[in-house]
């Protein structure tokens, strides 16, 4: 969404009003944006773990953590 502001910026006359992120259907002041576009490394991993936490669940997530890198 940044590059999309930074875009904006660039042109010759850029909006002077603008949001990012959500699509304005009333005042049509919307920037798209390219849902594909990353600036993250291609090998990078994320992960999201759930648990109640009493569980045992982060403790075990931290081991992993930590024993994966």
């Amino acid at each position: 969404m940044v590059k999309a502001v930074l875009d904006e910026l660039q042109k010759p006359e850029p909006k002077n009003h603008f949001v990012v992120g959500i699509n304005e259907d009333v005042t049509h002041t919307s920037l798209d944006y390219d849902l594909n576009f990353s600036v993250e490394h291609p090998e990078t991993v994320r992960c999201l773990f759930f648990g109640l936490g009493s569980d045992g669940t982060v403790g075990a997530n931290k081991k992993l953590d930590q024993d994966h890198w």
